[in-house]
């Protein structure tokens, strides 16, 4: 999962690292300018 790949062009992809998981349904994710990751659960 941490390959960084090129497109067709030549341009860097960015790199796609897994930081937490969940059973649970994640309606949202964002994240602070700090780097603090926030997630949303359904109820």
């Amino acid at each position: 999962m941490n390959s960084p790949q090129s497109d067709e062009q030549g341009v860097g992809l960015a790199e796609v690292t897994e930081v937490a998981r969940s059973d649970h349904q994640v309606t949202g994710v964002t994240v602070s300018p700090g780097g603090r990751i926030f997630v949303n659960f359904l109820r």
